[in-house]
């Protein structure tokens, strides 16, 4: 029960704020890629030949790079990855379409253009209003979160009335 009632409140939480909810994320994936870039670089120093030192120092400064840009500027870097998954979504819609309309199509034409029309829809969206976006995907994962807690409460009062039942029973 009390689980649940922590859980609904967090959901509560990231709803109410999804601009702060998005900060908070991105601060935490910005000290990953901080500690992910320090230990590339550790590596590097340890590393046996010169290809895989090179390999090792550039992902560890690109690490360093995005761990700096998320921890100093996390609305934008927030910002900037919706974009990327937008214009993902919009080549995806490309590449859909002309799979729709291939020859060699294994499902119906008209899933795949719905597909690829979502795809577009979602991408171009994505694309347009970055920042809104991303405060609707925080949005979202605090109602799953609230949903999630409301059910943990249900099930909590459940398992309470099924214990009765059986002590009555026995």
């Amino acid at each position: 029960m009390l689980r649940g009632l922590i859980t609904v409140a967090l959901g509560i939480i990231v709803m109410v704020w999804p601009d702060i909810t998005l900060k908070v994320l991105v601060i935490l994936v910005g000290i990953w890629a901080l500690i992910e870039g320090i230990g590339l670089l550790a590596d590097m120093v340890q590393a046996k030949s010169g290809t895989q030192k090179g390999l090792l120092g550039l992902f560890g400064l690109i690490s360093l790079v995005v761990a700096f840009y998320c921890l100093f500027r996390p609305s934008v870097a927030a910002a900037t990855v919706i974009w990327f998954i937008g214009i993902w979504l919009i080549i995806r819609a490309v590449f859909g379409l002309f799979a729709a309309f291939g020859s060699d199509l294994q499902t119906s034409r008209l899933i795949a253009l719905l597909v690829a029309a979502v795809d577009l829809a979602l991408g171009l969206i994505f694309v347009i209003h970055p920042h809104r976006t991303a405060n609707g995907i925080a949005w979202l994962l605090g109602l799953f979160i609230l949903v999630s807690g409301l059910l943990t409460i249900w099930l909590a009062f459940s398992s309470r009335g099924a214990r009765k039942d059986i002590a009555q029973a026995g």
